[in-house]
């Protein structure tokens, strides 16, 4: 007791500067004012093939991976998670290490069900692997659907993709993936309107085609080294780079990235998820 009657006085301070720091974030989070309209990107090829390109976005308090894939090349393919209703959640990491995957990211939102001795994560939408529906819709949530291209040569591969803003759109069970997210936040170059909210973002977009697909990851869990973006902040920045449509998957915590097998991200993820994609070559 005595300890404590001595120690009190720093808990004090400590309690204090706690925060000032949470306001201080608090308060930089509220004025930042993000402008992307000259927003410029310089996509490195992630190997020689030069059919998927990474690259990086900062500026003051913010911090965003950029991975650009062409869904063209006959060579590419798919990887998802779920492949069944009872799988087991993972790290984004560990699916792309396992599955020697060249990019990899956290899709469809979640529920946990259970206890705390027994909980799972049970995907929140629509998750299509390989033209098997492996969780059902939800009408209210959009979805990125892949379909397979044409090809008169057995196992070439090639895809075209779809954003619907809503997961019982009928063209959906056609798709051969698919995977379900929050909300489309870009429609045909027009934004669409959001509570202003900053947190970590996983989000995508597509070229007007549908033949290339753009994946972000935005860093907001350390709020001194990157604050995060609000939903319409993420579809101005999409715009400016030239996409047409965008959507949101799983973000804050959920947030995650894996390029060839490892996170560009600054800090540890320490949440598995039951919903994951990742894009790889045949040879």
């Amino acid at each position: 007791m005595e300890f404590f009657k001595k120690a009190r006085p720093y808990f004090f301070l400590i309690l204090i500067s706690c925060v000032a720091l949470g306001c201080q974030s608090s308060k930089i989070e509220q004025e930042t004012k993000r402008d992307f309209s000259s927003a410029n990107l310089e996509w490195i090829p992630l190997d020689d093939k030069s059919e998927i390109f990474v690259a990086e976005y900062s500026e003051k308090n913010l911090l965003i991976h950029c991975v650009k894939i062409d869904l063209s090349a006959e060579k590419l393919r798919i990887k998802m998670l779920p492949q069944s209703a009872d799988q087991k959640s993972v790290f984004v990491k560990k699916f792309a290490r396992k599955n020697s995957l060249a990019i990899a990211f956290n899709t469809t939102p979640f529920s946990t069900r259970g206890n705390f001795f027994t909980s799972r994560q049970i995907p929140a939408g629509i998750c299509i692997n390989s033209g098997s529906l492996v969780s059902e819709p939800l009408s209210t949530y959009c979805a990125l659907a892949f379909f397979k291209n044409d090809s008169s040569e057995k196992n070439q591969g090639g895809f075209t993709a779809k954003i619907f803003s809503s997961q019982s759109a009928p063209e959906i069970k056609e798709a051969e993936f698919a995977a379900g997210g929050f909300w489309q936040i870009l429609k045909e170059g027009k934004i669409l309107q959001f509570e202003k909210i900053r947190d970590s973002r996983t989000f995508c977009g597509l070229d007007k085609e549908g033949k290339t697909l753009f994946v972000f990851a935005v860093e907001g869990e350390n709020k001194r080294r990157s604050v995060g973006m609000t939903y319409m902040e993420c579809a101005e920045f999409a715009l400016a780079i030239g996409i047409s449509d965008a959507m949101e998957f799983d973000g804050g915590a959920s947030t995650q990235l894996a390029v060839d097998g490892k996170s560009p991200l600054t800090y540890s993820n320490k949440v598995k998820l039951p919903a994951l994609l990742g894009f790889y070559f045949a040879e």
